[in-house]
Parts: C-alpha cells; sequence; structure tokens
C-alpha cells in the first residue's frame, strides 16, 4: 500500500552531483572525494546518497558507527569504507566482517584488531594538530606506527589530521597545516611514509586550498548547507496544511499559553513537529512558505503539529503545500535560518530529523524514490509528494 507523505525531505539528486562537482574542480586530479553519509548522510539519507555518488564514480565512504557501514553493505554498496569516529577494541572484529577501516588507532584497538583481521589490514593514523579530540600527537602516533611496522600484522594504509576551525579561523587552521606538513616530514626521516594523506573537510577545502591532500573529506558542505554559495541545498522540508479554523482575537493557541492571538486570525495546522525532529525551540519568529510567502508560527512546536498564521495568505486551505526548509515561488527559508530562530547548529537541523521524515530521493524535480517508516528505500512513479 503506497501511503501519501505527511511531512517529507526532498533530496535533490541533481544538486549533491553539482556539490561533487564543485569539490572535484576545486582539487587536483590525483585527489578524490570521501562521500561522507555518516548521521544517515547528515540527514539525507544515507544509502539513497551513498548509491548516488556510487553512480558519480565515488569509491570511499565515511561513517561514523558500524551501524552505518553496516547499512550500506546490506544496501549492496562494495568498495572502501572509513569509519570516522574511534572504534572500541569490541568492535575489532565486527570491523573486519565489513571491510571497514579505522582511521583513528587507539593502542586497544591496534591490540584486538592484531587478533582478527588478516594479515596486511589497512589502518589509518590520525594526528592532532590542533582539535584536541581524536589521535595523538607526532611522537605518539610514531609509536603506534613503528609497532604495526615491527609486528607485521596490519599496515598502515593512511595519515590524517581535522581542521578545529576552517570555517571561523583561518589563521588557525593554516597552523594546522603547517603543524601536520612539519610532522609529516619528521615521520618520513624515521622511514615512515603513508599511502594516503587526507586533511580537509568540505568546508576546509572550499576555505584552505592548501589542505588538499590525497582525499577531501566533505561533510556538510557536500550538501549545501554550508553557506558557500559555489554549492546547492540537496534537502528540502515540505508538510501540507491538515486543518484550518478561524480563531478571534484573545484566544490562545498551542500548550502552555505559547501564543494569545491579538487579532482574528486563520490558523492552519501543519502536521510537522518535535517528533518528527522538527526543534521544540521553533516557536516566535519562526517562519514557514505558503502558496510562495512567508508566514510566521503561532505558539510553540508541538510532538506532531505546528500552528501557522494565514492571514496573508487567504487562499491557503486543507491539503496545501507548506515549505519549512526550502523554496517556493519567491519566498525561501533556509536551514541557517531555522537554525538561528532555535538558537542551535545548522548541523544539527537536518541531522535531527526522524525517520518518520519521508526521504524522496529527486531528479529534475522528479521523485525516483523514496524511504519511509521502516528505513527501506524504493522507487515511486513521481506522483506522490
Amino acid at each position: 500500500m503506497s501511503l501519501p507523505y505527511r511531512c517529507w525531505a526532498a533530496i535533490d539528486l541533481t544538486a549533491l552531483r553539482h556539490n561533487l562537482n564543485v569539490f572535484r574542480e576545486l582539487v587536483a586530479p590525483s585527489c578524490r572525494v570521501v562521500g561522507v553519509v555518516k548521521a544517515d548522510a547528515y540527514g539525507h539519507g544515507a544509502v539513497g546518497v551513498a548509491h548516488c555518488l556510487r553512480r558519480e564514480a565515488v569509491e570511499v565512504f565515511g561513517v561514523a558507527s558500524l551501524e552505518e557501514a553496516a547499512e550500506l553493505r546490506q544496501a549492496g554498496l562494495p568498495g572502501a569504507i572509513w569509519h570516522l569516529g574511534v572504534l572500541l577494541p569490541d568492535e575489532a572484529a565486527a570491523a573486519v566482517e565489513l571491510r571497514v577501516t579505522p582511521t583513528s588507532l587507539t593502542w586497544p584497538l591496534l591490540e584486538a584488531l592484531e587478533a582478527v583481521a588478516p594479515e596486511g589490514y589497512a589502518v589509518h593514523l590520525k594526528l592532532d594538530t590542533g582539535m584536541g579530540r581524536r589521535g595523538g600527537d607526532t611522537a605518539a602516533v610514531r609509536a603506534l606506527w613503528e609497532a604495526i611496522a615491527r609486528r607485521g600484522l596490519l599496515r598502515v594504509g593512511g595519515l590524517m589530521t581535522h581542521f578545529a576551525t576552517a570555517d571561523c579561523d583561518l589563521d588557525y587552521a593554516a597552523a594546522q597545516l603547517a603543524e601536520f606538513q612539519v610532522a609529516c616530514a619528521e615521520l618520513a626521516v624515521a622511514g615512515l611514509h603513508a599511502p594516503i594523506v587526507h586533511l580537509a573537510s568540505g568546508t576546509a577545502a572550499l576555505a584552505l586550498p592548501g589542505a588538499q591532500g590525497d582525499f577531501i573529506r566533505p561533510g556538510l558542505a557536500l550538501y549545501g548547507l554550508g553557506g558557500d554559495p559555489r554549492v546547492r541545498p540537496v534537502l528540502s522540508l515540505h508538510s501540507r496544511i491538515c486543518q484550518v479554523r478561524d480563531l478571534p482575537a484573545g484566544h490562545e493557541v498551542g500548550y502552555a499559553h505559547g501564543c494569545r492571538l491579538t487579532r482574528p486570525t486563520r490558523v492552519g495546522l501543519v502536521p510537522i513537529g518535535y517528533g518528527d525532529g522538527w526543534n521544540w525551540r521553533l516557536s516566535a519568529g519562526a517562519e514557514a512558505v505558503v502558496a510562495g510567502r512567508r508566514v510566521p508560527y503561532l505558539g510553540r512546536v508541538n510532538m506532531d503539529l505546528i500552528q501557522l498564521d494565514l492571514n496573508s495568505v487567504p487562499g491557503a486551505d486543507v491539503g496545501s503545500l507548506v515549505t519549512l526548509i526550502g523554496r517556493d515561488g519567491a519566498a525561501e527559508v533556509t536551514a541557517a535560518e531555522v537554525a538561528a530562530w532555535a538558537g542551535t547548529s545548522v548541523y544539527s537541523v537536518p541531522t535531527s530529523l526522524t525517520r518518520r521524515v519521508t526521504r524522496v530521493f529527486c531528479e529534475a524535480g522528479r521523485a525516483v524514490a523514496a524511504r519511509g517508516l521502516d528505513g527501506a528505500t524504493r522507487a515511486v512513479d513521481g506522483s506522490n509528494g
């Protein structure tokens, strides 16, 4: 049975390919792009996104959990999967079974992998050049690397770092890059040469061209949400008006006296709420787009509903399209605006969307596949949503 979409995120695969090509044009021909699909491809739907990128000759995918890697394998994704977080030692056997490459090795994980991995299994080491998170300094990385070489069970397939401030402090990022280059030179003197070097996220690749390496790892920027005009937003978010009521001045709308109407108001109910990952803090000041015009929210976001002021769009009625992120006619609401209204990061806006929000994958404006509540991605005929 095919159900109408209650609320849905339209994933523009044409925009995704455009963004991929932006990054490819920025880097040297020898530099490749990792398809970072962690956190359900930043809320865009990992399997649908990964298959699109795979068709565009992306061969390496980045995840942050073994469950994410398993989802890709079960969906038939071949090739390399890099684990961009830190694996626990008791995850070593599952990582090997899934053919996942760790990108930040610790001593306990080294020993666990040596017990279960085939000879020559590749791992990456991470230099901490200022993020203060994963990895270690040059001495710590050298000690791990020399132990791997001495024992001869695993092999170092790559060396990486990560920039802490590529979106806000390029001087600090440049200092990190210089520190990484010095560390590489010191390791080379010790006879330690990595076949692959990777440093830059999408933001760093856009802002710091010298930080290319052999791969770049665009995350949010691949999905057009980093604020750079060269990339296009991939996700738009929609629902439909499910009820319209005419309420008098002085009437309360929503929980906890969240809104007392100051004038007679046409109120539209829209079936999306914090149960769908729509931030509870979106209330006064937030807007959506209806019939090509921005309209304000009324009261608090509920678990399953929001309320909109429809006075400026008298033609809107039950079934009318509501755009919560994206453009409709001349009006647009961006994910950055939503993040500002909610007092959160733009990263959290798409990644917070729950599985109740159907992901509809589109080519040239036409729906070609959809992922529903059960997690399965199925082809559609383009007539729904």
